[in-house]
């Protein structure tokens, strides 16, 4: 018998055949690990984008009013809520408002947006501010306010605490329930 020194056309053929085929089963297993990595990737991204907005609320929330005579709160909708809280020291300010801010949260074509703008002593009113975005492919923002009692508040000024809720497209909902100040400057009920 002779030596064949290496595969016939036959063999070669079936070999790459079979290599292909396995090659073919396995792509579409990759390709769905690969979405699934990438889906994965996204929530938690989003996550993390909604988590550090809410933060960032929360923390604003709960100096508003700090400085301020009166209640914090100007505008608390569905999806919108306005608040007076302080930049710097306001002890350094004669006019109580001049080292305020009025920080404004809402949303914008599914983006989460905050506008802050500075009191003008000149001309006694808000400036026009700057925005901020917060996060994208926002699927809602819900604001509610609840009074003393637990009940919703129907009023900024009957307003002792705030429930902000995100809803991510992807990650869900997250909520935090933030506490006010009043008029006394405590936080929380009673005056």
């Amino acid at each position: 018998m002779k030596d064949r020194g290496g595969f016939t056309l036959v063999e070669t053929l079936l070999a790459v055949s079979i290599t292909g085929i396995c090659i073919a089963l396995f792509l579409p297993f990759l390709d769905s690990q690969r979405k699934v990595w990438e889906k994965d990737t996204a929530v938690a991204e989003e996550t993390e984008t909604l988590a550090s907005a809410l933060q960032w609320i929360t923390r604003s929330l709960q100096s508003a009013g700090y400085g301020w005579h009166g209640n914090p709160l100007t505008e608390l909708g569905e999806e919108r809520i306005s608040f007076v809280t302080a930049a710097e020291d306001p002890a350094l300010y004669p006019d109580s408002r001049e080292g305020m801010r009025l920080v404004s949260v809402y949303t914008a074509a599914g983006d989460l947006f905050c506008r802050v703008r500075r009191w003008d002593s000149e001309n006694g009113t808000w400036r026009r501010g700057s925005n901020h975005k917060l996060a994208s492919s926002l699927k809602g923002l819900h604001i509610s306010g609840l009074a003393d009692d637990g009940t919703p508040a129907d009023s900024p000024e009957e307003t002792a605490a705030v429930e902000v809720k995100l809803e991510g497209r992807r990650s869900g909902e997250h909520r935090r329930f933030v506490s006010q100040r009043n008029a006394a400057g405590r936080i929380g009920g009673g005056a």
